[in-house]
């Protein structure tokens, strides 16, 4: 360790954008203003050449002729060209040396006290910068450190007041603060939920909550190289409460954004890397796991059986997880990917037609190396396909997973920056494809390469070492190799792409991950919720759980109740058309399916930790059971204001205040509590069977108005299209309901847009539980419809016929 802080900074350039600063020992920062609440800052130490290329920051629509990523990345030099980037105003500090930045949004503070450099972001009021509360500061003396090592350092001051979120995917809870977290990614089979770090994901970003001021704000690091985050753990005598990030990069190259909202600033993020691909509506389903199968010696004959299995339990499915045991050599029991074990699985396309026609598709698990005894390594080896040994001019080796669990061979990982390792990977990938698979699972793909010196070639560019670059460039690169060969094979067909390991950049290519090797307990139950819910944040729309644990002991019978699992599977099948919207929102704006309570309810402080309950989209707030013999579920309802009105138990139709700790009722066979704030309206499929499956004429809206409020509710965006397809026409409608005087509730539905025809044809608006007032619409021709109690419930529902002259 040979630290160096910069010292005697002074302004260069005369202050133009963007602005410029050097050190007595020749080290430079630059402040660019991209966006009235977006600006960049980078650090290049004396001597040091920034990074060429960024592969997360999203270079922008139409970057290539086929409108993917570039292999190469985007230009760091050419950032700037993606944002409006307005000139700030730019005066002089009124009481000590310095500069003030000043946009819309923003007032940039460029402290230079005893020539030290610290920057400080407050928002804009109009005020003077004096009387600003900063959200963000620079550690005095400390902010630009680097390391003679080659590692950067950042620094900003820790207060007490202070939230911290995202990070990724992370042990529980929800908040960071006080936390230290590893900025890397690992193979971390059966985890402690609430203590094990680092896990799969690398996301160098977070986001700050001030909870005496309620305003929010993000910052994000582009580096792909492994790291750290500290929030307030580390603490020193001379330094005072800190948080701070460092990275085995040589140069510091970070964004900060303003909200002053969490949903504002998660939609900045998404500005800076992309937004997340929009999964295909048959993945919203049951997706079923077949490692035991794949493992057994019968395998096909197990898996063609599955279906039978699913019907006579009637639990609908529309994928199956193909597991690594199709790759299982015969007589090494080595895991050869690309490879069929042909014993095991005698006719592949005879098991995909039997599945097919059973309505579930296929998702097939690949792993991004070759052992030494794969048929194929020395055919890659010749081509120079792997990660680089330059000491001994060879493939980078190390150990990997081989046979059963816990074994292990020798064998290398794939160069998805070679020409040769992405062709290679790409034709064994349209190979299954032609098989009859119609998702890939990229699975293993942390990169766990124990030699910083070892190196990518870059498509023959430039070799850069795996420390400069990252391991989780070639997880990027491998799910852009992945995503390229599933465009190519149908140009028009959505991927359904799925990665376990996942970074910055990773969503605009794999629509899904999930929170790993958990392992089964009412622990992880629990604790795997805070991890879904920050790596939401973090743009990761698609985060699922193996929900049942993967690893440790079977789950014990209250844990793992068929019929109830099955309940709980049909029940989300009536959720697709609210999870779909959910997903296009994500999809177009990189709002979160499953959000935190903080996300809706900034304002309440009850809700800044709140790490077990979340809401899922604006319309559901959801407390789950993970106690052992649970009859009763204790929740905290966020304050809603007077006019906003209340929060509806959804199983009961009752009414309650918020602002206040329920305790509400949750057998076994209920699928835990489920609040709807007044002004919800849902969207439900009334069938509980495989998507697509079954034309349907009727899609039923379940209303939330609370009868005390004369509140209307915000108008609420459904889409629809065919689910499967790039680029689709879409139906698109919205909706508000309004309550009345006389004690009715009136319903405004309008049509925005019907490139695409759905299968239904009439809305089902309907009240909820033992709500019995009037539901009251008007159709375009001015004919006034009425409700009436459904005989099955009682709840008031009318039918309302869809318009479609906007089609032509």
């Amino acid at each position: 360790m040979r630290l160096r802080i910069p010292q005697n900074f002074q302004v260069v350039d005369n202050g133009l954008q963007p602005l410029r600063l050097s050190s007595g020992d020749g080290s430079l920062v630059v402040v660019h203003v991209l966006e009235d609440n977006l600006v960049r800052v980078q650090h290049i130490p004396p001597n040091k050449n920034p990074l060429e290329t960024t592969h997360a920051v999203y270079p922008g629509f139409n970057a290539t002729a086929n409108g993917m990523d570039s292999i190469h990345g985007l230009e760091r030099s050419s950032v700037q060209c993606r944002f409006r980037c307005p000139v700030p105003s730019v005066t002089t500090k009124p009481s000590s040396p310095g500069l003030l930045l000043t946009t819309n949004q923003l007032q940039i503070s460029v402290d230079l006290t005893d020539g030290d450099l610290a920057l400080s972001w407050a928002a804009q009021t109009g005020k003077s910068t004096e009387t600003c509360k900063p959200f963000l500061q620079d550690l005095p003396f400390r902010a630009y450190e680097y390391d003679l090592d080659g590692s950067v350092h950042h620094y900003v001051r820790h207060s007490s007041t202070m939230h911290y979120y995202g990070a990724g995917e992370h042990s529980s809870p929800l908040s960071l603060t006080g936390k230290h977290i590893r900025i890397a990614a690992t193979d971390a089979l059966g985890y402690n939920p609430e203590l094990s770090d680092p896990l799969y994901k690398h996301f160098p970003v977070y986001y700050g909550l001030d909870s005496t001021t309620s305003t929010a704000y993000g910052v994000y690091y582009d580096s792909l190289g492994t790291g750290s985050l500290d929030f307030g753990c580390e603490i020193d005598a001379i330094w005072g409460s800190f948080t701070s990030y460092r990275t085995c990069n040589p140069t510091l190259d970070y964004y900060v954004f303003f909200g002053p909202t969490l949903d504002q600033c998660v939609q900045t993020f998404a500005s800076i890397v992309g937004l997340p691909a929009l999964i295909p509506r048959y993945a919203l389903g049951y997706l079923a796991s077949s490692m035991g199968y794949a493992e057994a010696e019968n395998a096909q004959e197990l898996i063609e059986a599955f279906p039978k299995l699913c019907r006579k339990w009637d639990i609908p499915c529309d994928v199956l997880h193909l597991s690594s045991g199709y790759t299982v050599n015969q007589l090494t029991h080595a895991r050869n990917v690309f490879t069929w074990n042909s014993e095991r699985f005698p006719d592949p396309d005879r098991m995909f037609r039997v599945l097919r026609e059973s309505g579930i598709r296929t998702v097939a698990n690949v792993k991004p190396w070759l052992l030494a005894g794969h048929p194929h390594y020395d055919q890659v080896h010749k081509l120079l396909g792997f990660v680089w040994d330059p000491e001994k001019n060879s493939p980078s080796m190390t150990r990997l997973w081989s046979a059963g669990a816990g074994s292990t061979a020798t064998g290398s990982y794939l160069d998805f920056s070679s020409k040769s390792g992405r062709d290679y990977w790409k034709a064994g990938v349209k190979a299954l494809l032609q098989v009859g698979v119609e998702g890939i699972w990229n699975d293993n793909n942390e990169f766990e390469l124990h030699d910083d010196q070892h190196t990518y070639s870059m498509m023959g560019k430039a070799n850069v070492t795996v420390g400069t670059g990252g391991r989780a460039l070639q997880t990027m690169l491998m799910g852009l190799a992945s995503y390229e060969a599933m465009r190519e094979f149908q140009p028009t067909k959505r991927p359904f792409l799925i990665t376990r390991s996942s970074g910055p950049g990773a969503h605009r290519f794999a629509c899904q991950t999930w929170s790993g090797d958990n392992y089964s307990s009412w622990q992880t139950l629990k604790h795997n919720i805070p991890m879904g819910l920050n790596a939401g944040l973090c743009l990761m729309a698609g985060y699922g759980h193996d929900v049942g644990g993967f690893v440790g002991p079977r789950p014990e019978k209250e844990l793992f109740v068929t019929h109830i699992i099955r309940d709980a599977i049909q029940f989300r099948y009536r959720l697709i058309p609210y999870l779909y919207s959910l997903h296009y929102k994500a999809s177009t704006t990189g709002v979160p399916v499953i959000r935190p309570l903080v996300y809706h309810f900034q304002n309440d402080s009850n809700v800044h930790q709140a790490s077990f309950e979340f809401m899922l989209g604006p319309s559901l707030l959801v407390a789950s059971v993970f106690v052992y013999g649970a009859t009763e579920r204790e929740v905290y309802l966020p304050f809603l204001s007077k006019d906003q009105g209340r929060w509806c138990n959804v199983w009961t139709g009752e009414w309650m205040n918020g602002g206040q700790t329920v305790v509400v009722p949750v057998p076994l066979d209920q699928h835990g509590a489920l609040f709807a704030p007044s002004g919800a309206l849902i969207p439900m499929d009334n069938s509980m069977h495989k998507i697509n499956t079954q034309s349907q004429s009727v899609r039923t809206v379940e209303i939330y108005m609370d009868p005390q409020s004369r509140a209307s509710s915000d108008f609420i965006e459904v889409i629809d299209d065919d689910g499967v397809s790039m680029d689709a026409a879409v139906f698109r409608y919205r909706m508000r309901a309004e309550n009345t005087v006389n004690e009715e509730v009136h319903i405004h539905l309008e049509v925005l847009e019907c490139a695409y025809i759905p299968e239904y044809t009439t809305i089902e608006f309907m009240l909820s539980l033992n709500d019995q007032r009037c539901i009251v619409t008007t159709e375009t021709n001015g004919n006034t419809l009425r409700s009436s109690p459904r005989q099955s419930d009682g709840r008031q529902s009318v039918f309302v016929p869809l318009e479609f002259s906007c089609l032509s």
